[in-house]
């Protein structure tokens, strides 16, 4: 059912090859996911200090949006 919803929710972002997305987590850490269509696996990284000011450099870790991405 999620996977489902996702999917439909990725068809209907507004945009166009320039729309980038993220997928980001939290429970007691924060988690970054890269899903980068050059890695052979999804890469996450994890934030545990999340009281503490961060900057991150997440260029890598927003994808481009394409809505041909079933047909791969």
């Amino acid at each position: 059912m999620f996977c489902e919803t996702l999917l439909d929710v990725l068809d209907r972002l507004p945009g166009d090859g320039r729309t980038q997305i993220g997928f980001i987590a939290y429970d007691s850490a924060v988690h970054f996911f890269n899903l980068d269509a050059n890695l052979s696996q999804p890469q996450m990284l994890t934030v545990s200090d999340i009281d503490g000011k961060f900057t991150l450099q997440l260029v890598s870790y927003w994808s481009r949006h394409r809505p041909t991405y079933m047909e791969n």
